[in-house]
């Protein structure tokens, strides 16, 4: 994603660069919580089935967005800035 920004017109390679960090961080995350909340539940006398689908995809997703929230935040927080001036946001986000 990072190489396409730096050659597609209009599409910031900052945005590239958060995507590309962000998408193994969550990949690992969810391999991490895959693996750890069957183990967790068998541990704790629960059946591991009961950790598999709608729960594990509502903790990986939700969690996902945090993880790439907080590396866009944390690569690109002046261009966040100039962007919430442009758009006049900057009074109602500092409050």
């Amino acid at each position: 994603m990072y190489l396409l920004a730096l050659c597609w017109d209009g599409l910031d390679p900052i945005v590239g660069l958060v995507v590309a960090i962000s998408l193994p961080l969550v990949s690992l995350w969810a391999n991490m919580l895959g693996g750890v909340l069957p183990l967790a539940a068998t541990h704790l006398g629960y059946n591991p089935a009961v950790t598999t689908a709608p729960l594990m995809t509502t903790i990986v997703d939700s969690s996902g967005l945090v993880i790439y929230f907080l590396t866009a935040k944390a690569i690109m927080p002046a261009s966040m800035l100039s962007v919430m001036k442009e758009a006049g946001g900057v009074a109602a986000a500092a409050s």
